[in-house]
């Protein structure tokens, strides 16, 4: 995979503090440009780029960071997420749902899990994305082992996104490419676990309720009666399922006794008939 931004070089960045955050050919007909945020805003209100009227609000708010320079840094970088595609060398990656452009939720997702990647960052000392390195990004894989299989590999990708812009940042944002770009992803996730997790019955337990299962069936129907059900009945129950027929049960009779006639006097227990 070839490494985006090696031959670059660093654009000038384009988008100043009071211009929207989204690029006119992005912003949905009948939204006025008037009511977008502004760049330099605190927070995105990512909501007008929704086609569904009833989904849940969603704004990036540019606040929450240790270090203001990596603010400035994620700042370009959210910019990207949302008016450009994802890079080719991305679409071309495995495991991956290789979509071009990404929803407003996804977005605020991967820029939640950058954030977080940046406070690491602030955490072991390192300003800027340009100090980053390989043995970094293999660390914070490290790190984030312990979140499970799947959201590790969504916040490993949110950085692989990161890298994939690097042509559109300026060179104080780019970091290198990630080692689980350049080797298998796998090698860096968490262990899956067994996709059932339930221990099997023990035989000693599954005996005995084949056995009552048995007994307990329809007298006269076998495994053999049960024939497959034609297309149109496929809502209904199979062919060898039927209601239990009671006219064929040997009539029972319970003989009540008469009703005590003294006060306080116990009453006899019925008469079962002998089975």
């Amino acid at each position: 995979m070839s490494i985006p931004g090696s031959a670059v070089p660093a654009p000038e960045w384009p988008v100043g503090d009071d211009d929207p955050f989204v690029t006119a050919d992005r912003i949905p007909d009948g939204v006025p440009a008037q009511s977008v945020s502004r760049y330099g805003a605190p927070q995105w209100n990512m909501s007008l780029l929704q086609s569904d009227a009833h989904a849940a609000a969603v704004t990036v708010s540019w606040d929450r960071y240790d270090d203001a320079g990596l603010c400035s840094s994620m700042r370009r970088a959210g910019w990207c997420l949302i008016n450009l595609p994802t890079p080719q060398e991305l679409l071309e990656r495995k495991a991956t749902s290789r979509v071009l452009w990404r929803s407003p939720g996804t977005i605020y997702g991967y820029l939640t899990q950058l954030r977080g990647f940046a406070n690491w960052l602030t955490g072991r000392g390192i300003g800027a994305l340009a100090e980053v390195t390989a043995e970094d990004l293999e660390d914070y894989a490290v790190h984030i082992r312990d979140r499970g299989s799947d959201k590790a590999t969504q916040i490993l990708y949110a950085i692989s996104l990161l890298w994939g812009y690097s042509p559109h940042l300026p060179a104080g944002d780019r970091i290198p490419m990630p080692p689980w770009e350049a080797g298998d992803l796998d090698d860096f996730l968490p262990e899956r676990g067994p996709r059932n997790a339930t221990p099997p019955i023990h035989p000693a337990v599954m005996s005995p309720l084949l056995i009552w299962a048995l007994r307990l069936s329809p007298p006269g129907r076998s495994a053999s009666d049960c024939r497959p059900r034609s297309p149109s009945s496929r809502r209904g129950p199979p062919s060898c399922v039927s209601e239990p027929s009671w006219s064929s049960a040997p009539p029972a009779t319970v003989r009540y006794p008469a009703r005590p006639t003294a006060a306080g006097s116990a009453s006899p227990a019925p008469t079962w008939p002998d089975s």
